[in-house]
């Protein structure tokens, strides 16, 4: 149709060259690709790929180029299957004339176990694929033994190394503006999709809030050891790490919860058929049972606990903002006190 032609039109009959110091190549066609920076191009590229999930009998998750494949492995069958998956997607590449990375394919496993870990050679047209212990996914680092140890530093180090430059920069300005780079600049970095790795070890938690008491002082100018940082902080209105996150994911369950999402709700929570009294709202939701604690602080049982804990006049806002606010400033009333 119509829409086809368009497209068709966008992509033929395009050149590139190359400029350098005045001087300029020949022109060559493009054959391949989108072009970059334009608005249509992640789309159009979306649309290429969409179909690369068709046959695959396992959890594949597509962002932009980046592709993931992971299923459990309970047997050497199930090794042997995820490889023969491995071949589909190079079938497809090789079909529709993409290329795989593979100085960026590798092969993880996660596991708690110490031993007996089911070893298999991965390897996609002839070459062995790399297996790693660690792997930047999407901006989180996520470890073979499920820790967030190395994640936590990378982001701590990445954070300082910002909060080092304010200091530098900022050395003469304003608390107010302190504060507000702080907060725009530093605590984003901290905080980057916090509800899906946020530690549960004190070792880790104390090592982020390092960062932040840090930032307070250097808000402040306060550096002595007379200087609490605490007292700073409540002076400054700002939530711990560990309520900054609870927040967090308590804004994420009242917008599932009302539907904000294109998530089937019904997979991961449950209201609580339970008669509610007065210490149980309606709103309260059947709680995961678990027996060891890396499940029980993952997000949905944590987030449940959080949003179970919440008192029932919380449950009347209209709006996420007004719920957030609410709830925030609880937080920081039991914070003060």
């Amino acid at each position: 149709g119509s829409y086809v032609s368009w497209i068709e039109d966008y992509l033929k009959n395009r050149f590139q060259f190359v400029c350098y110091e005045g001087y300029i190549s020949r022109p060559v066609k493009v054959l391949s690709g989108v072009p970059q920076g334009t608005v249509l191009a992640p789309l159009l590229f979306l649309l290429y790929i969409n179909d690369i999930v068709n046959g695959i009998d396992a959890n594949i998750k597509l962002f932009a180029d980046d592709c993931i494949i992971y299923r459990e492995i309970s047997s050497q069958a199930d090794q042997i299957q995820l490889n023969e998956l491995l071949k589909k997607i190079t079938d497809w590449c090789d079909n529709w004339q993409m290329a795989l990375n593979f100085n960026k394919t590798v092969t993880m496993c996660l596991t708690r176990k110490k031993k007996n870990i089911l070893e298999f050679p991965y390897c996609v047209n002839g070459v062995d694929l790399r297996r790693v212990t660690e792997y930047k996914y999407l901006g989180i680092i996520l470890a073979s033994d499920l820790s967030w140890n190395t994640h936590v530093t990378y982001i701590t180090n990445k954070a300082l190394a910002k909060l080092f430059f304010l200091k530098r920069t900022l050395k003469y300005s304003t608390p107010e503006i302190k504060l507000l780079a702080y907060t725009s600049l530093v605590r984003p970095v901290l905080e980057y999709a916090n509800i899906s790795w946020f530690p549960h070890t004190q070792n880790n938690i104390s090592i982020i809030e390092s960062v932040r008491r840090k930032a307070i002082r250097f808000v402040y100018n306060k550096y002595s050891r007379f200087d609490l940082p605490t007292e700073l902080l409540k002076k400054a209105g700002l939530l711990t790490i560990v309520d900054r996150v609870k927040l967090s994911r308590l804004k994420f369950m009242f917008l599932l919860l009302n539907d904000a999402f294109k998530i089937d709700k019904n997979k991961y929570v449950k209201r609580s058929e339970a008669r509610a009294t007065r210490h149980k709202h309606s709103d309260t939701l059947v709680e995961y049972s678990f027996n060891n604690n890396s499940f029980k602080h993952l997000f949905f049982p944590s987030a449940i606990r959080d949003w179970n804990s919440l008192d029932r006049h919380f449950f009347s806002s209209t709006s996420v903002e007004l719920f957030g606010d609410a709830v925030e400033k609880q937080l920081l009333c039991q914070f003060m006190n």
